[in-house]
């Protein structure tokens, strides 16, 4: 995914056209996975997360986000029906599961939040990972059931990011270096506002020590 600056009126217009992930039209959906951010996030600046949604016709879509579920970026991909079917014989396999699914708590309250359809509706666990918690490791024993499906065809979803015929989409790692670049850039513009600001004042210092010099010379 690639960053570009928005300005606050493009900004407003993608938020109020926003359906969120857990909104949006269930029907053909067949797997659904997304890590989005839960905290605090800049304005149009943090990386939000991404999604993953698999279609019963096949079709992969995957997205990438800022703030407030807003998509900067959406790519789609296609896979065999086979792949279909294997998911279907994984959520026969964690039927009993699968059905009666809800939102384990963790005690989290910010990060990432992750959201997982197997079939029947979402669920989602702030921060998740293998626990003490039956329900959080029911639900990652089947999303990694479907991962070891979807890596025959060439998708290679984790928790944290998904890659599809090569193409990833940002990673913890590269967000980090981001927002390092984007913090260092900040900080380069603020020395040189700075040092332009401190060159006009000692301008103005040296020229009102000339003119008072020159006055002085006259007065003499």
């Amino acid at each position: 995914m690639k960053y570009r600056k928005y300005s606050d009126d493009e900004l407003e217009t993608m938020q109020k056209s926003v359906v969120s992930l857990t909104k949006r039209d269930l029907t053909g959906m067949v797997f659904g996975y997304a890590e989005l951010n839960a905290g605090e996030v800049e304005f149009g600046v943090d990386y939000g997360g991404f999604s993953i949604i698999l279609f019963d016709t096949g079709m992969v879509e995957v997205r990438e986000y800022i703030f407030s579920q807003i998509p900067i970026e959406e790519r789609l991909y296609s896979v065999p029906q086979s792949c279909i079917s294997e998911i279907q014989q994984q959520y026969q396999k964690y039927h009993d599961e699968t059905q009666i699914m809800y939102v384990p708590d963790n005690d989290s309250c910010d990060g990432a939040i992750n959201y997982f359809y197997f079939g029947n509706h979402w669920v989602d666990v702030l921060n998740i990972g293998y626990s003490d918690i039956k329900e959080e490791n029911e639900i990652m024993e089947c999303f990694f059931s479907i991962c070891e499906v979807l890596r025959k065809y060439d998708i290679v979803l984790d928790i944290d990011s998904v890659t599809v015929h090569g193409e990833s989409t940002m990673t913890d790692s590269e967000v980090y270096a981001y927002e390092k670049g984007v913090l260092f850039w900040n900080v380069r513009i603020w020395c040189r506002k700075l040092f332009q600001k401190s060159g006009y004042f000692i301008r103005q210092f040296l020229k009102f020590r000339e003119e008072k010099s020159v006055d002085k010379n006259k007065q003499k």
